[in-house]
């Protein structure tokens, strides 16, 4: 009976050592995160090309999707979240044209990762939501665009500071 006791409190020692590995990595995956978030011109790292402030928001879309992704697995490959809450939260995701893409360029990845039954079924919902999400039209990306007066502002400081050095030669003659 000693010999069953042992066992069972090796297993749980074990599930506990593989659930803060798993948190470690999480949380080494944040903080990396969170650099490119605070400063997107570092995700040329990774080879991704990055043209300025127009490509942030598409570059922390793709973050934000792989964080919450990989949250998801974790809670599902440990208990923490059952079939059906992922089908409903995949479901949300696949709403948006982001969460879309994001699954299509990526999925092989998760696939790849065949560590057991609840990796592989994981996949298997998000590729269902997915099939099930594309039967209506997606939830567009919105580009935040400058406020119209912003580039009027800056035309007319330009033409402004022209004027008083203008002004100001003409003074000098």
């Amino acid at each position: 009976m000693s010999l069953v006791g042992v066992m069972i409190s090796t297993l749980v020692q074990a599930r506990s050592v593989r659930i803060a590995s798993e948190q470690t990595w999480r949380l080494t995956q944040l903080e990396l995160a969170k650099l490119v978030i605070d400063d997107p011109k570092l995700v040329q790292f990774e080879g991704v090309p990055w043209h300025g402030p127009e490509d942030d928001l598409p570059l922390r879309l793709r973050i934000l999707i792989n964080l919450w992704l990989e949250q998801w697995r974790s809670m599902h490959n440990f208990g923490l979240m059952d079939d059906s809450e992922i089908h409903r939260f995949a479901s949300g995701l696949f709403a948006g044209e982001a969460g879309r893409r994001h699954w299509v360029e990526n999925s092989d990845g998760y696939r790849a990762d065949r560590r057991n039954v609840r990796t592989r079924a994981f996949s298997r919902i998000l590729d269902e939501e997915l099939a099930n999400a594309t039967r209506v039209p997606a939830v567009p990306i919105t580009l935040p665009q400058a406020a119209p007066g912003k580039r009027h502002w800056r035309a007319a400081a330009v033409a402004g500071a022209a004027l008083i050095v203008g002004v100001a030669i003409g003074r000098l003659r």
